[in-house]
C-alpha cells in the first residue's frame, strides 16, 4: 500500500504590510534636517490570491487569480527647504486584477529495452 500527498485543489493567501517612516530625515545630511512628526510617509499593502490546481490527462493545470491594492497615505508628506518648510502632501495609489492559466506537463519515462522479456 503506497500513500502519497496530493496538493490542496484550492489554496489561498492573504499579505497585509504597512509601513510608517518619517519623510524629513535627509538622504545626504541628515544633521541638517528639521524632524517633525507631520512629516511622514505611510504606505498600505494588500495582495490576496487564490489558485485551483487539477489533473487533465497527463497535464497539470493551475489557474491563478491576484488582486493587490497599495496607497501612500493621503496625509503623507514633506517638509523641508524645497517647499520653504511648508508642509507638502504626497498621495499615490495602485492596483491590478492578474489572471494566470498554467499547465505542465512532464513526459513518461521509459526504460530502453523494459517490455523486452529477460
Amino acid at each position: 500500500m503506497t500513500n502519497s500527498l496530493s496538493p490542496p485543489r484550492f489554496q489561498f493567501t492573504l499579505f497585509e504590510n504597512r509601513s510608517h517612516l518619517p519623510s524629513t530625515a535627509g538622504v545626504y545630511t541628515p544633521d541638517n534636517v528639521a524632524y517633525d512628526d507631520v512629516a511622514f510617509n505611510q504606505n498600505d499593502l494588500f495582495v490576496g490570491a487564490g489558485s485551483y490546481t487539477r489533473a487533465i490527462r497527463g497535464a497539470t493545470s493551475t489557474s491563478t487569480v491576484t488582486v493587490s491594492r497599495q496607497e501612500l497615505d493621503p496625509h503623507s508628506g514633506y517638509q523641508d527647504l524645497y517647499s520653504n518648510m511648508r508642509r507638502s502632501y504626497k498621495y499615490a495609489y495602485g492596483s491590478i486584477v492578474d489572471i494566470d492559466q498554467q499547465i505542465s506537463w512532464k513526459p513518461a519515462t521509459r526504460r530502453v529495452g523494459a517490455d523486452r522479456p529477460a
